[in-house]
């Protein structure tokens, strides 16, 4: 380790948030923090795993993987610490194999978090583009469009429905009367927005608020908030 408390390296299968164990566990909690915070948004959506340098009690690692999630990243079991080295022979014992005439290239062992195969969520159509006037998307599941809802175009959900950009059309989310559906865009400026059955108008909501924002269903209205990761 460099003396960081916690270090971030780059592999081909993701990011190695290793940890020093050596150091209080606050030390190592803060500095995390502080390295999610510095590069917030940069991370977002790389695979990660959390490796130590020491053996430690494994009941502290779920809260690091947590800040982890929350600064968007995404923990995988397939990231390998220390990364396979080619045409070298890696043993735990110092033999090495017979007639390869090398010696035997002993990397320290750090153990991994056991992080779940596979993570909670729901299906989801993806829609890698804009949406202009008159094209129209349905689905019986939650929606997430990269890139704008443009005016004329219609987004019918049975589920949520995620909005990488602006959202200047007809959006219908929860139609599957899916409990908890939202719509989430970068700003609302609908023709209709509705949800699970409910429909409001963009006369009805707040312009000055700054996105992201989150439309929800609350006593039967539609209200519209700045979203919080």
């Amino acid at each position: 380790m460099s003396g960081e408390a916690v270090s971030i390296k780059g592999t081909r299968e993701g990011l190695v948030i290793l940890i020093d164990t050596s150091m209080e566990y606050e030390e190592i909690k803060k500095n995390l923090l502080t390295k999610m915070e510095s590069s917030k948004g940069f991370f977002k959506g790389a695979k990660f795993a959390v490796y130590e340098h020491q053996s430690a009690a494994a009941g502290n690692y779920m809260e690091l993987e947590d800040i982890c999630r929350r600064y968007g990243l995404v923990p995988s079991p397939d990231i390998c610490w220390p990364p396979a080295v080619k045409n070298k022979f890696v043993s735990k014992t110092s033999e090495p194999p017979r007639n390869s005439g090398e010696a035997p290239v002993v990397l320290p062992l750090r153990r991994r978090v056991n992080l779940p195969s596979e993570i909670p969520g729901e299906k989801a159509l993806l829609v890698n583009r804009t949406l202009r006037s008159g094209q129209k998307v349905t689905s019986s599941e939650s929606i997430v469009i990269l890139g704008d809802v443009h005016a004329g175009s219609e987004v019918i959900a049975g589920g949520s429905v995620l909005i990488s950009g602006h959202c200047r059309g007809t959006v219908r989310a929860g139609m599957n009367g899916a409990p908890g559906a939202v719509i989430l865009a970068m700003t609302f400026d609908p023709v209709v927005l509705g949800i699970g059955g409910i429909s409001a108008h963009s006369s009805q909501f707040d312009k000055n608020i700054k996105g992201p924002l989150v439309a929800c269903l609350h006593k039967d209205q539609i209200t519209v908030e700045k979203h919080r990761c």
